[in-house]
């Protein structure tokens, strides 16, 4: 990592704020949360209403089971799953976390809270070995909006704390349908106290996309379509990096696909097109009614379960087009088909390739709330935040974003849309930034960067442009120049532009 990278500054400032409050007894123990969540994973959350799926997709995420999904609002705390070199459950109780029992199953885990008083647990925190949270902690929260109003409040209190910055980095909001109290939250989750909302942490999830389109064959189709729809909405896109659609259900039944899952949907996929077609009619009837297909009423519900009606009519269509010969192959084209693959690689590319910004940003909040909070008179942490936000060009980068999304930049809609595809795929490859083909030269990428410094400069340097403009346009010059300094090409004299002020 370079020594001048925004997480080594905000490490330095670490020392510095924890030199100057050395033996207080509130602020020092706030820093060490603070150091610790700086070297730790990217904590991302999953939050939605209340039956979003939000346990289902994050099961989906990992590919194993881990979160309950049974009917009810299954998610009583906020539950932290963390990698581990074991299996373990710990509850959090006063801050202080003390072991607890668990008992695995195959699609959940059994968290035994004992004598523990429900009301008095902070979080549950389950260590779990797998490569998939190596890099990423995912939390699972409470539904917002739940009947239970203690649920509610425990989701709300750990997404939007009232005097502290959010515990969470990032998060993936599910949600069925994208209504005013889902935007509610999503506006409340970045409105912080540093007053810098920002889309690039926050990733939207039309959740149980396959019931969209009534299960049919083509209703990923559908939610798809729904999807490209939120994520060119003005008012979503300013709170969301983008939306995609996830059918968790049969996402993390393809994880769990056995030979014998197999055997079984082989079965309904040779039998006579009228048996099977009445029988995939609807849930009812694929789980309860009569038929002579070689399916007993119990390995139908267990399909029916594991994979949706949705799964199990795409899984047979899969088997019979002659794609999924092997139970590796149909789960593999389940999962593709799912939407999850997709999610996944928006994770690495979005969350965990701009892992250290992220939690670089939530840091220097929680730095700025202890300045507040106890304000000294000499305060040289507060000039050291100051210096690292003023110089910190990836910050710049997440404020011309949002600016860009605001519609507070007097730029016409090209403009916008490469700020957009600039900035927003950072941890992209510089021809998908640049819009130019996979098979692009070198030399074209070098030249196309060249023109987009000179014609941002020209932005920059006009003697009419708004001072909005203006910064927005150094900044672009200055992302051109990063993409250059990568390509191995000097920068030339675009390099001593100024370092902009905030946008």
């Amino acid at each position: 990592m370079s020594t001048n990278s925004l997480p080594v500054r905000v490490a330095a400032l670490l020392d510095l704020a924890a030199a100057t409050y050395a033996g207080h007894p509130d602020a020092e123990p706030a820093i060490s949360a603070l150091r610790a969540r700086l070297a730790e994973p990217l904590r991302v959350a999953v939050a939605g209403r209340v039956k979003a799926g939000k346990s289902t997709l994050l099961n989906a995420l990992v590919g194993h089971g881990l979160a309950a999904v049974d009917s009810g609002d299954c998610t009583r705390h906020v539950t932290w799953y963390v990698h581990g070199r074991s299996y373990e459950a710990m509850a959090s109780v006063g801050g202080e976390l003390r072991r607890v029992s668990m008992r695995r199953r195959e699609d959940a885990i059994d968290v035994d809270l004992g004598a523990l008083d429900d009301a008095e647990i902070d979080r549950i925190v389950v260590e779990w070995p797998s490569p998939r949270l190596m890099g990423m902690t995912l939390i699972d929260t409470p539904g917002l909006g739940t009947l239970d109003g203690m649920l509610d409040a425990r989701g709300r209190a750990f997404l939007l704390p009232p005097d502290q910055p959010s515990a969470a980095d990032a998060v993936i909001y599910l949600t069925r349908h994208m209504h005013a109290h889902d935007v509610g939250f999503l506006e409340a989750f970045h409105d912080d106290d540093a007053g810098r909302p920002s889309p690039v942490n926050t990733i939207g999830v039309v959740s149980r996309a396959d019931e969209i389109g009534a299960a049919r064959l083509d209703a990923m189709s559908s939610a798809a379509r729904v999807a490209d729809r939120y994520a060119r909405d003005t008012q979503i896109r300013r709170l969301c990096q983008t939306t995609v659609p996830v059918a968790g259900l049969l996402g993390f039944g393809a994880s769990l696909l056995t030979e014998r899952d197999f055997v079984l949907l082989g079965r309904l996929a040779s039998a006579g097109e009228d048996d099977a077609d009445a029988l995939l009619l609807s849930c009812d009837r694929l789980a309860a009614r009569e038929s002579e297909i070689d399916l007993s009423a119990e390995d139908r519900a267990h399909l029916l379960d594991r994979f949706g009606l949705f799964g199990v009519r795409l899984a047979r269509a899969l088997i019979q087009g002659g794609t999924a010969s092997t139970a590796p192959a149909l789960a593999s084209a389940l999962r593709r088909e799912s939407g999850i693959d997709d999610l996944r690689t928006l994770l690495a590319t979005r969350f965990a390739a701009r892992s250290g910004l992220l939690k670089a940003q939530a840091v220097l909040t929680g730095l700025e709330q202890i300045t507040r909070q106890w304000p000294i008179e000499r305060d040289d942490v507060t000039r050291g935040i100051e210096m690292v936000e003023a110089g910190a060009h990836e910050l710049a980068e997440l404020q011309l974003l949002v600016a860009a999304r605001n519609g507070a930049l007097d730029l016409d809609d090209e403009a916008l849309g490469e700020i957009d595809r600039v900035v927003e795929g950072s941890g992209l490859t510089a021809r998908e930034r640049l819009d130019l083909p996979n098979d692009a030269s070198d030399d074209d990428v070098t030249v196309e960067i060249t023109r987009s410094v000179e014609r941002w400069r020209r932005r920059a340097e006009h003697p009419l442009a708004a001072r909005a403009t203006s910064d927005a346009a150094s900044v672009m010059v200055r992302s051109f120049e990063g993409m250059l300094a990568e390509a191995g090409q000097p920068a030339g004299s675009s390099a001593q532009l100024p370092v902009p002020g905030a946008i």
